[in-house]
């Protein structure tokens, strides 16, 4: 191949179609302008000189056995249009001319000029340039080609030669972007689709599809994509990969696949995709189906007389009934040989418990991976919108070989929306979360679909839920669908000692439980399962049971109940799937599981192609009509800064802005980082979106939004600085940035959020501080005004005055309002409104006047001289208040009590705030392993003073609720239930420091172990604590 610029060449290489097609020479040119311009001298021709970037290629075609050659011109190299096509037939010309310098006096010194033409009769291309070195192999290979169409006297316009240029895109009629040169012919206008359709047949069918084939990488979940990288945001969008493909995945240009990728990382590509899925609902009509779905581990089990239908109950009317099994078959021969015969036993089944309905279903499709079967019934009547049915299977098991663990999963059509059912069975046990995690990314990255067998890659207009992973070499992932759903025997579990969860399960605690949930706490922390959906779980754990029974494991291992098994879902668009129902059935016993159901409703796409080919061809057009050489302009509206209001904590306050584009041609976008910055803004400023593109006249909104939470607040709570909350944009385009101050009027400080130290120093309501209290403690001066800081106080002291006598206290959420106004009152140092938070109370409690007690020793917290500590006996604190006698404690009614549910929760989310925890991070360590009430002690005597009295106070308040209970069983399932609440509050490990050796799923229970060591008044057996669960 003649040597020639490899990127242009690989962009020319995205105009042949067929293997007996290359490039010999391709290279980026300049078109040379009117003469009449270029005689100008150059200081004067600024915009009067148009010298049009243009690539230029030689194309050969040597399907008859002689080589045709051509000359094209083209470009948007990322996307290719021909601005000229020139046959190199027997009147083909080559014209060589130089101009010579200008060296007059009054004219800046010019180099001399090359032009370069290739003409024919109908039309003709000038290149010019100051070095024709780089040309001397473009010219010999056009030589070459003109000998040949000499010799075999290649004739223009016969139709004997040269009809494979039919294919190439043409430059639309009246483009602005079509060349400018004086003695270029018009380019041949460009025929509609449908006339393409009449005249060229099947050719122009599959350049649609290469259009189709852009949004094969492109996911309509890219708002989800944050750019973060320098060079990224400054180059802007089209340096952005945007379809993160395997590193193993072929790029060999000569492909479809390889071009479509290709194109698909063009930034207008893009924004053509976007602007067409935009507009979705003018080519698409829209329904819902019902679809039943349900998980079983069967424990190796056959059905035999069992009666499965209380399983089916929410099947009534379902187009699509969906069955994942585990442990379906754990013999040995199922390792080594497939047999139908458990999967006959089990349909038998179904189609039993189903009963009269059984004649309105067909079976679809199954897929069996040892213990995983995925088995799909269809309504006879919907089978006939059904297509496209593919299966796979992944083993995840020993080493990754064996099949005792791994997924099962079936993709199908229907009508124009994808589908995709994946059944799991991950790895057991407790401690193996993260195994578990790595296991679901294992089966995204290994399980895929075979492209179908027509000859396409994919079908151009199925999104990708998740397109920065990875997906199987040469195949569909798993998230190429509209609509994912995921299900299973998950075992995740539930990180509390069985004892703990059995108490919990008697009152039915079901939001408490899941808050030691494995599989929630993944999503939380986007460990796992990021951006799936479940239903609220409001039945019992589904795992482990007495087989027979609905008794939860009494063998010797005692295993704790827990969800296991799970239904989950992603969806391309939010709210495409909801959940009618999801439960358990207990009444299914054969197994130690129990079988698990979800009614979905399902958004269906069934697409009008006519309007989707006129939606593109209007997008197509409307792109390339605004691209030429004008440089980008835009501006900020209004601008150039924008003022919010009073901010308030952990309340969004959100302005819109536009970026208009004001200039002549497409302008891409973005903000990008000042100097010496290592993010786009104040990390209280959130940007959305970071970038763009915007045809001229038109703009992009963008949402600016302040949010002050407790990872920002701490810093500006104690600032006196007028512009604390003041900050200031750099906005990008092509060779120009603008500015865009962002600020808000007032920050209104707030006591959460802030170290015990610096609140203690202040011993006062934050905003009744001035500049010259707030600046000292600031700077570390001033002395502790308190044993405890001044917000506790109050919060106890009002809750051990009107919430003693509620059993549900700290254990209920409050009401959002309600507690903002509290903290609003902790702020202000106002009094409590009782009529709103204890209505039925007859008293006034004036809580701003309380002060708070003074210890005659560092660490006194003990209540009516009991000591707490074990360790050395206290000189006693005065008392938080008991519960007053004067006033009616609100015991029962809801309504009456949501003012206090509101002040725990205020006290509750006022200690997650704190920037370390009142067990601090250098005492998390051995607080996880103080195994008896001594050792808790010790942790607590070595704290910082205010840290250390803060604990021992809240531990003096909750005996105080303890001591309301007269039931010993009731107390200790109480004690249980706050333990769990607090130890998740009170302590916290530091997140810059290295983890913990110790198991993390012990970490849980050894939390809570040394809350329950504060709160006995003696020694608590390790069984108690959960040290002997396993």
């Amino acid at each position: 191949m003649i040597a020639s610029d490899q990127a242009v060449l690989a962009s020319a290489q995205r105009l042949i179609k067929r293997p007996h097609e290359s490039i010999k020479w391709a290279s980026e040119v300049l078109e040379a302008p009117p003469e009449q311009v270029e005689d100008l001298p150059e200081s004067n021709r600024v915009q009067q000189t148009i010298q049009s970037r243009r690539y230029l290629a030689v194309v050969v075609n040597s399907q008859t056995g002689i080589e045709e050659g051509a000359v094209v011109v083209f470009r948007r190299p990322q996307s290719p249009l021909c601005t000229r096509v020139i046959p190199i037939v027997s009147t083909f010309s080559l014209a060589i001319s130089q101009k010579k310098a200008n060296h007059s006096p009054t004219s800046a010194r010019e180099r001399s000029r090359f032009r370069v033409t290739f003409s024919t009769s109908a039309t003709s291309f000038t290149l010019v340039t100051e070095d024709i070195a780089p040309f001397a192999n473009l010219i010999s290979e056009v030589k070459r080609l003109l000998e040949i169409a000499k010799g075999h006297k290649y004739t223009e316009g016969s139709g004997l030669t040269h009809a494979w240029l039919e294919r190439f895109p043409e430059e639309p009629a009246g483009s602005s972007s079509s060349s400018s040169g004086g003695s270029a012919p018009p380019t041949p206008t460009r025929t509609s689709i449908s006339e393409a359709k009449e005249s060229r047949g099947p050719l122009d069918e599959e350049a649609l599809a290469r259009f189709h084939s852009i949004s094969s990488a492109y996911s309509m979940r890219m708002a989800s994509l944050r750019i973060s990288a320098p060079a990224a945001l400054r180059a802007g969008l089209s340096s952005i990969d945007w379809t993160t493909p395997s590193p193993t995945t072929s790029r060999d240009p000569s492909t479809l696949q390889a071009r479509a990728d290709d194109i698909a990382n063009d930034a207008r590509s893009k924004w053509m995709i976007q602007q067409i899925q935009e507009r979705e609902g003018l080519f698409t009509t829209k329904e819902q189906i019902k679809v039943f779905v349900g998980t079983f581990n069967v424990n190796d089990k056959l059905p035999q007389a069992a009666d499965l239908s209380p399983w089916l109950e929410g099947a009534e009317g379902a187009e699509l009934l969906v069955f994942g099994f585990q442990e379906f078959d754990l013999s040995t021969e199922a390792m080594v040989r497939y047999t139908s015969w458990r999967e006959d036993q089990w349909r038998i089944s179904i189609e039993k418990a189903l009963g009269p309905r059984v004649e309105l279903y067909e079976k679809l499709h199954s897929r069996q991976l040892v213990g995983a079967l995925i088995l799909i019934y269809v309504l006879k009547s919907e089978r006939k919108h059904i297509g496209a049915i593919q299966s796979n299977s992944i083993a995840t098991g020993i080493l990754g070989l064996m099949a005792n663990k791994g997924a099962t999963a079936i993709r199908l059509r229907y009508k124009d929306s994808f589908l995709t059912f994946i059944n799991s069975h991950l790895s057991a046990f407790t401690n193996m979360v993260e195994k578990r995690n790595q296991e679901t990314r294992d089966i995204a990255k290994g399980l895929g679909f075979p492209y179908d067998g027509e000859g396409k890659t994919k079908d151009p207009w199925t999104p990708n839920l998740k397109p920065g992973l990875e997906r199987p070499l040469g195949q569909l992932g798993i998230y190429d669908s509209h609509q994912l759903v995921w299900l299973g025997d998950l075992n995740y579990r539930i990180e509390l000692p069985r004892s703990d969860v059995s108490r919990m399960l008697e009152k039915s605690e079901w939001d408490l439980l899941m808050r030691f949930d494995q599989l929630k706490i993944q999503k939380q922390h986007a460990l796992a399962w990021t951006d799936f959906e479940e239903a609220p779980i409001t039945f019992p754990p589904t795992y482990k049971y007495d087989v027979g029974t609905s008794d939860y494991d009494t063998s010797e291992k005692q295993r704790t109940p827990s969800w296991t098994d799970r239904i989950l879902w992603l969806s391309v668009h939010d709210g495409s799937i909801k959940c009618e129902a999801y439960q358990s059935h207990p009444e299914v016993t054969l197994s130690d599981h129990k079988p698990v159901s979800a009614v979905l409703q399902m958004q269906i796409l069934t697409i009008i192609p006519e309007k989707r080919l006129e939606i593109q061809q209007e997008v197509m057009s409307a792109l390339d009509g605004y691209d030429n050489d004008h440089l980008p302009d835009v501006k900020i509206l209004p601008g150039p800064a924008v003022q919010f209001d009073t901010i308030d904590y952990s309340v969004a306050a959100s302005q819109e802005i536009e970026v208009k584009n004001v200039g002549r041609v497409i302008a891409q976008w973005s903000f990008v980082l000042k100097p010496d910055a290592t993010e786009l803004s104040e990390r209280w400023l959130n940007i959305n979106p970071t970038s763009g593109l915007i045809l001229p006249g038109e703009k992009s909104v963008v949402k600016l939004t302040i949010n002050v939470d407790n990872a920002t607040a701490p810093e500006l709570n104690f600032s006196t600085d007028q512009n604390r909350l003041s900050d200031l944009l750099v906005l990008s385009i092509e060779k120009k940035d603008l500015f865009l101050s962002v600020s808000a009027r007032e920050y209104l400080p707030t006591c959460f959020a802030n170290t015990l130290s610096r609140l203690s120093k202040l011993g006062k309501a934050i905003r009744t501080a001035s500049a010259e209290e707030l600046d000292s403690i600031r700077e570390g001066e001033g002395e502790e005004k308190g044993s405890v800081p001044h917000e506790i106080y109050r919060m106890l002291g009002f809750l051990a005055e009107h919430g003693v006598e509620l059993e549900d206290v700290f254990l209920v959420p409050g009401e959002q309002s309600i507690v903002s106004l509290v903290r609003e009152c902790l702020d202000t140092g106002d009094d409590f409104p009782l009529d709103i938070l204890a209505p039925s109370g007859p008293h006034t409690f004036n809580h701003s006047a309380t002060t708070v007690p003074q210890p005659t020793e560092p660490l006194d917290a003990d209540i009516g001289g009991a000591p707490l500590s074990p360790v050395r006996p206290r000189t006693p604190l005065p008392p938080p208040p008991s519960s007053i006698t004067s006033s009616t404690p609100i015991t029962g009614d809801e309504d009456q009590a949501i003012g206090i549910h509101s002040m725990a929760d205020c006290f509750i989310r006022f200690l997650e705030s704190l920037p370390e925890p009142v067990v601090p991070f250098s005492a998390y360590p051995k607080a996880l392993r103080a195994e008896l009430r001594a050792d808790a002690y010790r942790v607590v005597d070595s704290l910082p003073a205010v840290n250390a009295n803060t604990l021992l106070y809240i531990v003096a308040f909750l005996r105080v609720i303890l001591d309301r209970t007269t039931d010993v069983k009731e107390r200790a399932a109480r004690m249980d239930r706050l333990a769990v609440v607090f130890s998740s509050v009170l302590m916290r490990a530091d997140p810059t420091a290295e983890p913990d050796v110790l198991p993390p799923a012990t970490l849980p229970r050894r939390r809570k172990a040394f809350v329950l060591h504060l709160l006995s008044a003696e020694e608590i057996p390790p069984q108690q604590v959960g040290e002997s669960e396993k």
